[in-house]
């Protein structure tokens, strides 16, 4: 039998400058720059890393806003309804006293105002309440024993859905404020 033995395979040298010689004047590298397997490049970010960054950052910021928006629509809505709720306790303390509700001409301004049988307003704002949108509240007489107190919500106009549905004392009767 004849075996066949293998030579194991050895890297021929480069060619190789004589002893002494150096690189040609001006070919020579600047310092800290070499080939070797661990070169390092400058500290810092590219360009692509930057815009990639900037771009994850927009998209968690598109996202979070939009979420949180929710929250901020409906915790304007639960204000209103909370401040509804106080304008009809403050209208059922005038009922009870002159056993009436303000007409349409009095309006709110009625509860915001010092008289005999109350020496503090019923309402202590200083001024016509305005909603959590900035306009005043709208408030009705429908007769000596009926009123609606009501907010226009986000667009200031009757009707509308979502958020700029009315919110009104009618619809809060029973109502539990969250």
């Amino acid at each position: 039998m004849c075996y066949k033995t293998s030579r194991s395979r050895r890297a021929r040298p480069g060619p190789s400058r004589a002893p002494g010689l150096s690189r040609a004047p001006g070919l020579s590298r600047a310092p800290g720059l070499s080939r070797a397997p661990g070169f390092s490049r400058a500290p810092g970010f590219s360009l692509v890393e930057l815009i990639i960054a900037i771009a994850i950052i927009g998209i968690l910021a598109t996202t979070v806003t939009v979420n949180v928006r929710g929250y901020l629509l409906k915790a304007k809505q639960n204000t209103a309804k909370s401040a509804i709720s106080t304008i009809t306790h403050a209208l059922d303390t005038f009922f009870s006293e002159y056993g009436r509700y303000p007409t349409n001409e009095e309006g709110l301004a009625a509860l915001i105002k010092p008289s005999i049988k109350f020496p503090e307003p019923l309402l202590d704002v200083g001024k016509v309440p305005t909603d959590p949108w900035g306009q005043s509240y709208q408030y009705i007489s429908a007769g000596p024993r009926d009123y609606e107190v009501y907010s226009l919500g986000a667009d200031g106009n009757d009707g509308g859905t979502g958020a700029d549905s009315d919110i009104s004392s009618k619809d809060l009767a029973g109502e539990d404020i969250q």
